[in-house]
């Protein structure tokens, strides 16, 4: 009997420890951000953030400014810039397109530049920052 209560506890004690490593993930980190290239304000496109944990979080740009959440720690980054001309075209081609959505993706379009392919793989960027403090503003300057 004496034998069964000492594995009951050694299995508890397992327990509460596996339990607990798998909640030792790190603690979200809110952060804002700014995107450049050549000095110019990337306003159309989209900024993908990868964590120690290996999941991306895709969010858009909106006015060459981003907002996140991601886990503490290191962060590697991509950005991808894309026509919206193309979107239009693609969007046409399924019917007629509102003329208030016409004007919408016109207005991108005059504020796109395309961005260096290089750029939108997170792994291959050479884009990166430490997630640490809340509310963390990054500024990517791509070259």
């Amino acid at each position: 009997m004496r034998r069964a209560a000492e594995r009951l506890v050694a299995a508890l004690g397992l327990g509460a420890l596996l339990a607990a490593a798998a909640g030792c993930g790190r603690a979200p980190v809110d952060v804002t951000g700014g995107v450049t290239y050549q000095g110019r304000a990337v306003e159309v496109g989209s900024v993908t953030l990868v964590g120690d944990d290996g999941r991306p979080v895709t969010v858009a740009l909106e006015g060459g400014r981003f907002a996140a959440t991601v886990p503490a720690g290191p962060v590697r980054v991509g950005v991808s810039s894309y026509d919206p001309g193309v979107q239009l075209a693609a969007l046409r081609r399924d019917g007629p397109v509102p003329p208030e959505v016409e004007a919408e993706y016109a207005a991108r379009r005059a504020k796109w530049f395309p961005v260096p392919p290089q750029y939108g793989d997170p792994r291959r960027s050479g884009l990166e920052f430490v997630a640490g403090s809340p509310g963390q503003a990054v500024e990517l300057d791509l070259k």
